[in-house]
């Protein structure tokens, strides 16, 4: 996942979000902030949860800035984008072929969205390649 986040004042920071990878302390802090289980968290961050992204963006901002503070960490909704590469459409595309509980018009369409997605999507980053941004 890569998430983008560009301050009121400031240029745009951007992370490579790998879910799994996430420090146990960082999943607790957004785990106490959201009010859900992680894995739940990271859906919400997804599905375009203000506070569930609020939190995540706080927990990477917070490595460079250690002093930042909760209630001064505030932005505008649209400062922060969620975009996914290249691997991780090709996962979601695969869920969206096996899931048995979705109908033939409903799966066309979830495709459809996904071709979209797909066309214009980066690829995974490789791992013996630092992308030169900080990574989770």
């Amino acid at each position: 996942m890569i998430i983008k986040f560009t301050p009121v004042e400031g240029d745009t920071r951007e992370y490579q979000f790998k879910p799994k990878k996430l420090m146990s302390p960082e999943a607790e802090a957004i785990e106490r902030i959201v009010g859900k289980p992680y894995a739940e968290a990271v859906q919400a961050v997804m599905q375009g949860s203000a506070l569930a992204r609020r939190a995540l963006v706080y927990t990477l901002e917070k490595r460079a800035h250690p002093t930042l503070k909760w209630p001064d960490f505030v932005f505008p909704f649209d400062a922060v984008e969620v975009e996914f590469d290249a691997e991780e459409l090709a996962e979601i595309r695969a869920g969206v072929e096996a899931a048995p509980g979705l109908s033939d018009e409903e799966r066309a369409e979830a495709l459809a969205d996904l071709a979209a997605l797909e066309e214009s999507a980066p690829e995974a980053p490789k791992a013996s390649e630092p992308s030169g941004d900080p990574s989770i």
